[in-house]
């Protein structure tokens, strides 16, 4: 039974810079340096089925410190290994604190925003779909569906956004 569920942790590290130029000369004062922290668990229900749940910590500083954010996040997902697909679907839920009254929208408000994520995602053998360009089976094609809700204290970054996605990858194995 023990070895049906699995458990990670990770810490990030993130250095985003801004090009400063002749037209943009404040762009730098945008870079910011990140950590974040995770904790995860993986649960296989059966040989179909399996389920993950996951926290998340991150804190996020910039050079002038006007997007200086904490983010807590919660997140699960259920993953089914069916015969003709891989198919994930999650939600994952962020509570975002910023440090700083946001002076461009309201003088007097620190912002605080809550977003609500849910995906899906399709994966598939290139080979199974086109054998004659991957006869292996080396690639995977991935089809994503992501739609998020942010709910914000200021109106300003109150919004609904989709985005779709495909992508070709190929694993490579180095201990063979």
């Amino acid at each position: 039974m023990a070895d049906r569920h699995s458990f990670s942790y990770g810490y990030s590290f993130s250095d985003a810079r801004g090009n400063q130029n002749s037209t943009d000369t404040t762009a730098a004062n945008t870079n910011a340096i990140g950590h974040g922290i995770s904790l995860s668990h993986g649960m296989a229900i059966n040989e179909v089925v399996s389920s993950g749940a996951g926290l998340g910590f991150g804190v996020s500083e910039a050079v002038d410190g006007t997007n200086d954010v904490a983010t807590y996040d919660f997140n699960y997902r259920f993953n089914f290994n069916l015969p003709w697909a891989y198919v994930s679907v999650g939600q994952a839920l962020s509570f975002n604190d910023y440090y700083h009254v946001d002076t461009s929208i309201d003088s007097n408000r620190i912002r605080s925003d809550y977003t609500n994520t849910f995906d899906i995602n399709v994966v598939k053998s290139l080979g199974e779909i086109f054998p004659f360009l991957d006869p292996t089976n080396s690639f995977e094609v991935t089809l994503a569906y992501e739609k998020l809700f942010s709910e914000a204290n200021i109106i300003n970054y109150d919004y609904v956004a989709d985005s779709f996605s495909i992508g070709i990858s190929r694993s490579l194995h180095l201990n063979k």
